[in-house]
């Protein structure tokens, strides 16, 4: 099936977690011709093995939209085959996997021994432009790794949108405790990260989106979360005119608040669940309240970035 006609058209939210690609995407979900997916790259673990709701509170297999694609993708599958896809990805997404990504002999023998894997990523995405009749998927994964995969499909058209947040905030947010919850009873903390390890998966997850994708301007649009909550309707135009998009009407009631009604994505935060007329205010707790010497450390270990992406000023 791979190199099928008709692509499908894919919008990837590239960079590292917890910078905003949640709400961006269920506001791109509100325009009609985009569907926003949440983190298909968790689809085995979560939806499949681990039965976690969509964000519409059912079961995937249950519910009015991932129970056809599901049907039309995989047709009628034993419980061995989530399990089977599951260790494809837990094998091709790590960052220690990167070579295999950069040099062109690895990642030949890469794909290769992933075909099957990438079979099924195919016939899902393609499953879910043809049964939600969306023109463009929104999905949210955001580690460069798995966008390159999806990357590697022919029939699969990926726009990378590299979203970066200051490394500091991302730090922060590692560090708090927050609710994971799928919209039901199930209720656990999201993970937590230390300092080191948070800036340097930073650095990696943004200069592997650069690498992959910047040097292509019809494929890739930087995109700052500062920017883009302090200007949410005029950063949805610009992602729309980067895709070739002009839609006639916007979710936006205001320059700052958005009209959400409930979507269907697979995984994500826990701010997939908002719903009604939402106002957009920029988290920045991190400035009052991050630990001074913690700070620090994220300073000196991402301080080339801290530059490139123009967070050295105080007003970034």
């Amino acid at each position: 099936m791979i190199g099928e006609s008709n692509p499908v058209r894919i919008l990837y939210i590239a960079g590292e977690t917890r910078s905003g690609s949640t709400i961006l995407g269920n506001i791109l979900d509100q325009i009609d011709g985009f569907f926003f997916a949440g983190e298909l790259l968790n689809i085995w673990r979560y939806a499949l093995i681990e039965h976690r709701h969509c964000t519409c509170g059912k079961d995937p297999a249950q519910c009015e939209i991932w129970q056809p694609i599901l049907r039309k993708a995989f047709g009628k599958y034993d419980d061995q085959f989530p399990a089977v896809m599951e260790q494809h990805r837990l094998q091709s997404n790590y960052n220690r996997y990167l070579p295999y990504y950069l040099i062109p002999f690895l990642h030949r023998r890469f794909i290769a021994k992933h075909h099957k894997y990438l079979e099924s990523l195919e016939s899902l995405y393609r499953a879910i432009q043809e049964v939600t009749g969306c023109e463009i998927i929104v999905d949210s994964s955001k580690r460069p790794t798995y966008g390159r995969l999806l990357s590697s499909i022919p029939s699969l058209d990926v726009f990378a949108l590299h979203l970066v947040r200051d490394p500091r905030a991302v730090t922060y947010s590692w560090l708090r405790k927050k609710y994971q919850t799928d919209g039901r009873d199930y209720r656990e903390f999201m993970y937590q990260s230390n300092v080191y390890r948070s800036a340097i998966l930073w650095n990696v997850r943004n200069l592997s989106a650069e690498l992959f994708w910047g040097r292509d301007p019809r494929r890739y649009l930087l995109l700052r979360y500062e920017d883009f909550i302090r200007h949410p309707r005029d950063s949805t135009v610009h992602v729309l005119k980067a895709l070739g998009c002009n839609p006639d009407t916007l979710p936006f009631i205001s320059d700052s608040t958005v009209s959400l009604s409930i979507n269907h994505s697979i995984w994500g935060n826990p701010v997939r669940h908002h719903t009604g007329q939402v106002e957009l205010k920029l988290d920045d707790e991190w400035r009052s309240m991050f630990d001074k010497k913690k700070k620090l450390i994220v300073d000196l270990l991402t301080i080339p970035w801290l530059y490139r992406y123009d967070y050295l000023s105080s007003g970034n």
